[in-house]
């Protein structure tokens, strides 16, 4: 079976190293070209095999990387550990026509390997894959969720692209195995309906209530034998190789670690080589983001990319098995905390592998005073469920302070926007779990345009009466409504 692809699109000179290091051309037909001379190494995050997360992920030591080359030059595995690389083997290519080889290893421990080719007059890859020749341990179809609103450019393009994948192509491994379930909650797309692409009209309800819709839309047709669910956003990029790796893990993945969550990364946007954050700790709200702001060309980066921590992993790419979304449901938070409070449900320590990855604006770009509301009153939320809220003074003295920056800045909308978050909070689960989310949003600009100092200031008060008062009592029934 596959597990990883050596990769090496057509890309900017910056993202180059995170690909391969040296001097090569990548043509059209997605093959590597080397003059006379040239070295290229793949010791990079998209292309370093690391042996030792698979073997902990799936208990596997035996391998083969296999290559399709031609021309005259020598291709060498490496291991690396430790800072030491040690060469394992190598095949000399010397042929006009393509040469197919292979090399076998194995690995009990915990190094990466990679190649290197050195080409001695002209040279060409076409190809070259890790694999195992380990059976697949159970049988695999991912239903692809995908919650959008208005961004149907960038959604089609990404519905091509996984349409023109190996997913869909009759006669390979993956056919038939990964689905489709586009949840429009701007109904600005036709509807669709098959078994490999559905498009279904939904009211605003955000990505909380459209992400439940699909999850629903998948429980209900169990003809479609789907045994993991990947909850995607819509404005991503990514390359098919992310969910050809996924597919491989979830394939050979141990019994006992069926349960945890595959996390993909979030890599910049606006600087492809940056990654944004690994998996997430929620830290009471204060997000801490593994491997926040890592630069993944360095090679320092490798031996503890994949190092497993975290609490929870972001929609923008998350993988769930179905089971668990047989049993549980988002929380109708419109959006934001979403992901947080269901991955905290979850409970298990998420997997990330190198590779598995999307690249998406950050959070800095994507603000607003209606954001803020939803962050202020989704973060109490999940707080007081899970059992690790602040106590009431050291809240009310946490939020007063930063309400006084708002005024301080001159941030009206934030500071009323802030205050109707947590009055909203305060006034209880009952209220929170019985409204209709769409009516509450459609709302949410007015309240926040026509809030006043004299309103704000009777807000206040309610907020401390509640919170002095009967702070438990609101928890606890946010807890006791979510069971």
């Amino acid at each position: 079976m596959i597990v990883q692809n050596i990769i090496y699109p057509e890309i900017s000179e910056e993202e180059k190293e995170l690909f391969f290091r040296g001097n090569a051309l990548t043509d059209k037909n997605g093959i590597l070209h080397l003059q006379a001379g040239e070295r290229i190494v793949f010791d990079t995050y998209m292309n370093v095999f690391d042996a030792g997360i698979w073997r902990e992920y799936t208990g596997i030591t035996n391998w083969k990387i296999s290559f399709e080359a031609c021309g005259n030059g020598r291709i060498s595995l490496y291991r690396f550990y430790e800072g030491t690389r040690t060469l394992v083997s190598f095949k000399e290519i010397c042929d006009r026509e393509d040469v197919s080889d292979y090399i076998f290893f194995e690995e009990k421990g915990n190094a990466l390997y990679y190649l290197q080719i050195e080409a001695k007059d002209d040279f060409r890859l076409k190809r070259a894959i890790f694999s195992t020749e380990a059976l697949s341990k159970r049988e695999v179809c991912i239903g692809t969720v995908i919650c959008t609103y208005h961004r149907e450019k960038q959604l089609l393009q990404n519905l091509e692209k996984v349409k023109a994948s190996l997913f869909f192509k009759k006669g390979t491994e993956y056919f038939g195995k990964l689905n489709l379930c586009v949840i429009d909650n701007a109904s600005s797309l036709p509807e669709q309906k098959e078994k490999s692409l559905v498009i279904c009209h939904n009211s605003n309800t955000g990505g909380s209530g459209g992400f439940s819709k699909g999850m629903e839309y998948v429980r209900q047709h169990k003809e479609y034998g789907i045994t993991n669910v990947l909850l995607m956003d819509d404005d991503v990029d990514f390359y098919m190789e992310s969910f050809y790796r996924m597919y491989a893990l979830l394939s050979l993945r141990k019994n006992e670690m069926q349960n945890r969550v595959i996390a993909g990364r979030m890599f910049r946007a606006d600087k492809k080589y940056i990654q944004y954050t690994k998996t997430e700790i929620w830290n009471r709200s204060e997000i801490l983001h593994t491997g926040w702001m890592q630069d993944m060309r360095k090679v320092e980066c490798l031996p503890w990319m994949n190092l497993q921590e975290g609490e929870y992993s972001g929609w923008w790419f998350a993988c769930f098995s179905m089971e668990f979304v047989q049993k549980e449901k988002p929380l109708p938070f419109f959006l934001h905390c979403d992901d947080v409070e269901y991955g905290l449900r979850l409970g298990t320590v998420p997997m990330a592998l190198n590779g598995i990855q999307v690249w998406h604006e950050t959070y800095e770009y994507r603000q607003s005073p209606v954001i803020t509301y939803y962050d202020v009153r989704n973060s109490l939320i999940t707080n007081a469920i899970c059992g690790c809220s602040i106590g009431r003074r050291d809240l009310w003295a946490l939020w007063t302070q930063k309400l006084t920056d708002y005024l301080k800045q001159g941030n009206l909308e934030y500071y009323y926007a802030t205050i109707l978050g947590l009055y909203d909070f305060v006034m209880g689960a009952r209220r929170f779990y019985r409204e209709d989310i769409e009516k509450h949003h459609n709302r949410l600009k007015t309240r926040i345009s026509r809030t006043n100092r004299q309103k704000a200031w009777w807000c206040l008060k309610v907020i401390y009466v509640r919170l002095m008062v009967c702070y438990k009592k609101i928890q606890n029934a946010y807890r006791r409504e979510n069971k």
